[in-house]
């Protein structure tokens, strides 16, 4: 839950008052938001919100969706 506006909460741009499931996938074993969010899974590490600065090592695009950036 909290202030979607930037993609943190991997949904679109819409914010949550109550806890909301990361997307469809299930088998996260750890999530953490910030100022972007960092999650993995048992497939790799991915990344979603902000990336101003190429924080998610994938130029500097916005992401709303959970992004894989390792395997």
């Amino acid at each position: 839950w909290g202030d979607g506006a930037r993609g943190i909460l991997a949904q679109s741009t819409t914010s949550e008052i109550i806890p909301n499931q990361v997307q469809t996938a299930t088998d996260w074993v750890q999530v953490s938001l910030g100022t972007f969010g960092l999650g993995i899974r048992a497939t790799g590490l991915y990344v979603w919100g902000p990336n101003d600065m190429g924080e998610h090592m994938t130029g500097t695009s916005l992401f709303t969706t959970p992004q894989e950036v390792l395997r």
